[in-house]
């Protein structure tokens, strides 16, 4: 806020705080002793404000300053309505809230936990039958021969990337009809700040939209929003951070992609959008879950240098495709918009 000045009248000072609110400018007054302080809360707007002052004290007396009372109060009335009617409208987040437990919610949870057990973290099984069975692409070096990755003059060790960067080789498991790898890749987890983060955004996204939507359609949700960005962050070439099949012990080519990051954005974009255009969605997100997941999203996709390192092993695609397959069907099925 802004000092704009002071006023001894207390009449005068209403009469400028009524003219000031009918021109869109908020102010808040303090009185000091025998004084009333006029503060502007909208900086921006405090050159234009400060003018208004100074023709107000020129001629305090002016008609168009007391005709404004009339009309700032029924701007007051109009805001308290609105702001009664949100509050009326608003139910607050709690397991009072909650009709029953979120059972699909509950077991996306436990089978991430389980993955993550079985295949420890993902980072020291990556040849398990749990990772093969669940990653997005998996060649055996049979399979792989037949795509010309390898051969007799190449051996497996000196794989180059432009044989694997390629979308027959991507999408080479999901072509021989299986297709379940397209969603599976969201139960794979890299660590516990991993599987942590992931797990507290889902259950707090998924308990209340499988509740609110049934747990039919909050499938459709996940299964869309984790096949939209599975298939993205898979197809994308590997030098703009794509995630492609690479050799790992056991001769097998396997993606190293793993994470419900995409679905939990694919949620968080569905709840913001219906929480913004659906008049029917009683639920409204904070500003602080905006910056925060928004925030975590652009930090992970600065160079090295500034996220310390961690961008290169983010699936960055993923959470965008995520984000925007869950806007659009939160914007797309809001009959209000």
């Amino acid at each position: 806020m802004r000092l704009l000045g002071e006023l001894e009248n207390p009449q005068h000072a209403n009469n400028l705080v009524a003219y000031l609110l009918v021109k869109g400018i908020e102010t808040q007054v303090d009185q000091e002793q025998n004084k009333f302080q006029l503060w502007v809360k909208d900086e921006d707007r405090c050159g234009e404000a400060l003018e208004i002052f100074r023709q107000f004290k020129a001629n305090p007396t002016d008609p168009r300053y007391l005709s404004s009372v009339d009309e700032a109060k029924e701007i007051v009335r109009t805001e308290s309505k609105k702001r009664q009617k949100m509050k009326q409208n608003m139910v607050r987040v709690n397991p009072r809230n909650i009709a029953r437990k979120p059972m699909l919610t509950i077991v996306m949870i436990v089978a991430c936990i389980f993955v993550s057990v079985v295949t420890e973290q993902g980072e020291g099984k990556p040849d398990s039958i749990w990772f093969k069975s669940l990653a997005f692409a998996m060649l055996t070096e049979e399979q792989a021969a037949q795509l010309d990755v390898k051969s007799e003059q190449q051996p497996w060790q000196t794989i180059t990337i432009d044989s694997i960067d390629r979308i027959d080789v991507r999408l080479a498991s999901v072509m021989r009809g299986e297709v379940w790898r397209v969603i599976t890749p969201i139960f794979i987890h890299f660590g516990v700040i991993h599987i942590l983060f992931n797990m507290i955004w889902l259950y707090q996204f998924g308990q209340i939209l499988e509740n609110k939507y049934g747990t039919f359609r909050f499938g459709l949700l996940v299964l869309f929003t984790a096949a939209v960005s599975n298939i993205l962050q898979c197809i994308v070439p590997i030098d703009i951070g794509g995630s492609a099949p690479i050799p790992v012990p056991g001769d097998i080519l396997i993606t190293r992609l793993g994470g419900m990051s995409g679905v939990v954005y694919g949620l968080f974009g569905f709840f913001w959008m219906k929480s913004k255009f659906d008049r029917r969605f009683e639920y409204r997100i904070t500003q602080s879950t905006i910056y925060i997941l928004i925030g975590s999203m652009i930090f992970f996709m600065l160079p090295a240098d500034f996220n310390m390192g961690l961008g290169g092993s983010i699936a960055n695609w993923a959470h965008g495709a995520g984000l925007a397959s869950g806007m659009a069907v939160g914007y797309l099925t809001s009959p209000s918009k």
